[in-house]
């Protein structure tokens, strides 16, 4: 595995749903790309043009989510990325298949949330990896450390917690919520907010241990 450290910053992250979930959406949430669109913004490119649209509301306000870019739009035969159980064996569950993004516990009390890095920007010396976890550690609801852990298509999740264990970052001990369900969004939206009180006796989250175990690898 190849690793990059990158100094945090939410990234985009795609959103998988049916094509009769985006086709129960309202006209006002939907739509699509067109050469009109494209003239008239004069900051699209033109191959985008025919992609679908939606409406996504995030903590940070309504995002416009593209198709191919941070939307994807499945058969209905394949279960959405919102349908997904978090009881499944993560643990084993190959890096590639894209189970691994959610929020996860670590064993100091501190919240671990990883997605897929969409941005890569891999030395230029090495072999590029496959993909990338772009993780971010929260300390009590406030960002307090992260990074990028380069993966190749044989890498389990297991190889990222052996990885975190060893550089200091903490043990995971559960899943919490998978991306796009309603626990995660009201996880995320209660970070580095006064919410995040609020919310931790649902989830029976616990304080951060004073007694450090690990050490960071970032200030």
């Amino acid at each position: 595995m190849m690793i990059k450290q990158k100094k945090n910053s939410k990234q985009n992250q795609i959103i998988t749903i049916t094509e009769s979930e985006y086709s129960n959406l309202s006209e006002d949430q939907r739509g699509t790309i067109t050469k009109n669109i494209v003239a008239f913004r004069g900051d699209i490119p033109r191959e985008w043009i025919g992609k679908r649209t939606m409406l996504y509301p995030s903590s940070k306000g309504t995002s416009l989510l593209i198709e191919g870019i941070s939307l994807s739009i499945v058969p209905d035969n394949i279960q959405s990325w919102n349908a997904r159980s978090k009881t499944k064996d993560y643990h084993t569950a190959k890096l590639g298949e894209q189970t691994f993004p959610g929020i996860y516990e670590l064993n100091d009390g501190s919240l671990i949330e990883c997605h897929e890095w969409l941005e890569p920007e891999w030395d230029e010396e090495e072999k590029e990896p496959d993909g990338g976890v772009y993780y971010t550690i929260y300390n009590n609801g406030e960002e307090d450390d992260g990074g990028v852990l380069g993966y190749n298509k044989k890498d389990k999740f297991s190889h990222f917690e052996k990885w975190l264990a060893e550089n200091g970052q903490g043990i995971i001990t559960r899943k919490i919520a998978d991306e796009g369900t309603e626990e995660y969004d009201e996880l995320m939206d209660a970070m580095d907010s006064d919410e995040y009180n609020e919310v931790k006796s649902k989830f029976n989250l616990k304080n951060k241990k004073t007694n450090k175990m690990f050490r960071r690898t970032r200030a």
